[in-house]
């Protein structure tokens, strides 16, 4: 895998081709490895934030967030916490559970691209995995969007 990793890299390098999904895949699965290897929690959140965005502009107003609230329930409030890490207009912000704020956005992120194309990235599974073990609840319901 690291291998793949470093080949897509340098023929991105290579060529300064951005296609703008290859770019959201990226900033995920960097956002995971950010979370589960390094408990790198404000660089795996801004990274997701940035993939889920940019995902999102291509589903036209089909939401992640609808399908998780019909899933879960009640979500946070995932913006303050984004305009604060993005332009740091408060002096200082206290966050609850911020491994569940970071949870909740890659799979935000996770669903957009599952929207897209029907695929999740190389990463996803193992965060899956983590995030069944960390956060059951979100996993139970009559509906469970990434079974």
């Amino acid at each position: 895998m690291a291998e793949e990793h470093k080949e897509q890299a340098a023929l991105l390098r290579k060529f300064h081709h951005l296609p703008r999904t290859d770019v959201a895949i990226d900033q995920l699965d960097w956002s995971i490895r950010l979370l589960l290897d390094h408990d790198a929690l404000v660089p795996a959140y801004t990274l997701a934030g940035a993939a889920e965005e940019v995902l999102g502009k291509h589903l036209k107003g089909r939401s992640a967030r609808a399908r998780l609230k019909d899933a879960v329930g009640t979500l946070p409030d995932l913006n303050k916490l984004k305009n604060f890490l993005k332009h740091g207009n408060e002096p200082e912000m206290k966050v609850e559970a911020l491994d569940l704020e970071v949870a909740f956005v890659i799979i935000r992120a996770g669903l957009n691209l599952e929207e897209i194309d029907g695929t999740f990235t190389s990463q996803f599974p193992r965060f899956l995995k983590w995030a069944r073990e960390k956060h059951p609840h979100l996993f139970e319901g009559p509906e469970e969007p990434l079974s």
